[in-house]
């Protein structure tokens, strides 16, 4: 049986102009401007600040943002462009009125992380497909939520997002637990491969996809070592050439990495990674 983050390969996906929805979740963390473009779009917005009236006033500036989207459809093909290529929130189906659905997300604003409290940030696609493929998303979309559809990582579409709605994972509580922090991990490097326009064929090949963000300069090579040793919890990876030569031009005292790389590289024509 497949798990969720295996299944990430096959959701739904489809085209901005097809999404059946009625409302945006607007990470305004990730698009500070969204306020403004929206006013400039729309005369008389139908939006509620998730922060407004409670204990987070303070970071009103950051608030996540849910919007009621018009009929038009520019205005519409606008946000949905804004949100995708900012990877800056999430699109929905309700029915529930405007400060009905905000005052649902308001439950989640802040879960249990085992210390104390901390923020969900369900609002950042990212997190809400972690959520979800950690099994955690009964409760946030409950019987309230109709579709919820993500940017996808990988392309210019969107992708369905369908929970399982049994009534044991509607009990479960959401918490910021380890299993959900390493998962955020994973789908946070999916958007960012997304976010540096790398091939999206290379989305699922870890190995080359690391290799080409030292090669666009947007990160150091000991920063990218955590994220070898997870190659093995990801769908389909396909390593080529440059991974074996960076491996190969620096001292790594985790044999580990390696170890994980060369698992994958059984299928191909170049000779493994020896540890050095």
């Amino acid at each position: 049986m497949q798990t969720r983050w295996e299944q990430l390969t096959s959701l739904h996906r489809l085209s901005p102009d097809s999404l059946p929805i009625n409302y945006l979740l607007i990470d305004m963390a990730r698009w500070e401007e969204a306020q403004e473009v929206i006013h400039q779009l729309i005369e008389e917005p139908e939006l509620t600040l998730l922060f407004a009236g409670t204990h987070h006033q303070a970071l009103l500036e950051v608030s996540p943002l849910l919007l009621s989207l018009p009929s038009e459809r520019t205005v519409r093909e606008t946000l949905l462009t804004e949100v995708r290529e900012r990877r800056a929130g999430v699109a929905l189906r309700a029915s529930l009125s405007c400060e009905a659905l905000a005052n649902h997300f308001r439950q989640f604003l802040t879960v249990p992380d085992g210390q104390g409290q901390s923020y969900l940030r369900f609002y950042d696609p990212a997190i809400w497909l972690a959520i979800y493929a950690s099994q955690y998303d009964a409760p946030l979309m409950g019987s309230v939520l109709e579709a919820v559809y993500l940017p996808d990582w990988c392309s210019a579409t969107w992708c369905e997002i369908v929970s399982s709605g049994h009534q044991a994972a509607l009990q479960q509580p959401v918490r910021l637990s380890t299993e959900l922090l390493a998962m955020a991990q994973k789908t946070r490097l999916l958007y960012s491969l997304q976010a540096t326009q790398i091939d999206p064929a290379l989305c699922y090949g870890l190995a080359s996809s690391l290799a080409c963000l030292i090669e666009k300069g947007l990160t150091e090579q000991w920063e990218l070592m955590p994220w070898l040793t997870l190659l093995n919890d990801y769908p389909a990876p396909v390593l080529d050439g440059r991974m074996a030569q960076w491996l190969a031009t620096f001292d790594i005292a985790c044999h580990e990495p390696l170890a994980v790389a060369n698992r994958f590289w059984q299928h191909q024509t170049h000779q493994p990674v020896e540890a050095l």
